[in-house]
């Protein structure tokens, strides 16, 4: 009886562990596959850089990035 037990919880844990990076990859918008420009690293690498701006873009105003 323990043993069955067990196994209907373990598709119940799954679920609730995988939930949440399910939810935080579906909300963000998927990134167009080429990218916007490039930047030259200081050792003359470039780096290929997607820039997205917000919906609600201000031009002028200053915006949080991560890079």
């Amino acid at each position: 009886m323990r043993r069955l037990r067990r196994r209907a919880l373990v598709p119940l844990l799954v679920t609730a562990l995988l939930a949440p990076a399910v939810l935080v990859a579906g909300a963000t918008a998927p990134a167009t596959a080429a990218p916007t420009g490039f930047v030259t690293m200081s050792d003359g690498v470039q780096i290929a850089v997607n820039v997205r701006m917000p919906d609600n873009y201000v031009p002028g105003l200053r915006y949080p990035t991560v890079f």
